[in-house]
């Protein structure tokens, strides 16, 4: 906290004796990135640690603007409970704006499912896919021949995927014509959580929690040092990242960040030849409705991803309009 201003650190140890028992800490560089570059979407996740003191590091990790993992925070506990998330994220609750609706993703680990609501009432709770899926495997293992099982993950992903309600419930019903269990596991599994037609918080098109584990295997080599040294170890690699990504981004020519610029350049790409009416109507598959003022289109890839879907692009282009004006702010 003396050498890193605005940083944020809570350490807590027993009463009696006065054990280590927890700490938590935010690098004050962290706070002022995620707070004026990055979406208001955390990644949490826990991971072991390897030294002989052994141990949980729970993280929160935040995405940057050019789709790269950006660590916001991160504590040490002894186990991944409900109790020691909750005390994470009270912490984090500390220092982060008020103003912003946060949308948490994780793999539901222990404790999560009941700390995020507690803490965070307002926010939302996305459930990695990736981790649903390996829970929907492992539902419909030995039940059902291959070509079945494939069939059925196929449709998880349709119901997942599809951005309007139309997409979700033929998805669903679908899969009732080949596994009434199936479907009923999937209805039960919380889908307002996971699935794009049904959430209700923002996104941005993120569906797993790679964003964390990603940060789990970056510091790899710090998870085998004592605690006081991991966190230094830790603190250099993020300084070090933050000065390469400074020298990066110090030569982009682009308006937006690159990697969001070359998925524009697709969308652009696959807009051309769309048919434009002047009420913005747009004409391809089937007529969709676009509404540039509220940054809307009745596909809904637009509201779910944050970046003008082709309808918008063809719609931008009969204005003779700069797209770049169209996309979140946060690229």
């Amino acid at each position: 906290m003396a050498t890193n201003p605005g940083s944020y650190v809570e350490i807590e140890f027993t009463s009696d004796d006065h054990r280590f028992r927890r700490f938590f800490v935010c690098f004050g560089a962290s706070l002022i990135g995620f707070e004026t570059g990055c979406r208001p979407l955390l990644f949490l996740d826990g991971t072991f640690l390897e030294s002989k003191y052994q141990g949980i590091l729970l993280s929160i990790i935040a995405k940057n603007g050019d789709e790269g993992f950006f660590p916001l925070a991160f504590s040490v506990v002894d186990q991944e409970t409900k109790d020691n998330w909750t005390w994470t994220l009270t912490c984090l609750k500390k220092i982060i704006s008020a103003d912003r609706t946060i949308t948490f993703i994780s793999d539901r680990g222990k404790g999560l499912m009941l700390a995020i609501p507690g803490v965070f009432p307002t926010s939302h709770h996305s459930y990695c896919l990736r981790h649903l899926k390996m829970n929907f495997r492992e539902a419909i293992a030995g039940k059902f021949s291959i070509t079945i099982r494939k069939k059925l993950l196929q449709l998880l992903d349709a119901a997942a995927y599809g951005l309007r309600i139309e997409d979700y419930t033929r998805a669903l019903a679908h899969m009732h014509g080949y596994s009434e269990q199936a479907a009923k596991w999937v209805e039960d599994s919380d889908p307002n959580h996971w699935a794009n037609a049904l959430f209700s918080g923002e996104r941005y098109g993120e569906m797993y929690s790679n964003c964390a584990e990603s940060f789990n295997s970056w510091i790899l080599e710090a998870r085998n040092l004592p605690i006081v040294q991991m966190v230094d170890h830790i603190r250099v690699q993020m300084m070090e990242m933050m000065y390469r990504r400074h020298n990066e981004s110090s030569n982009w020519e682009t308006f937006l960040c690159p990697s969001i610029m070359e998925k524009l350049q697709k969308i652009q790409a696959d807009s051309r030849g769309l048919q434009v009416r002047c009420s913005f109507e747009v004409r391809g598959r089937r007529n969709e409705a676009v509404n540039l003022i509220e940054r809307t289109c009745t596909c809904r890839r637009w509201q779910v991803y944050g970046l003008p879907c082709v309808h918008a692009c063809a719609a931008v282009w009969k204005i003779n309009g700069s797209i770049h004006e169209y996309c979140s702010h946060y690229f």
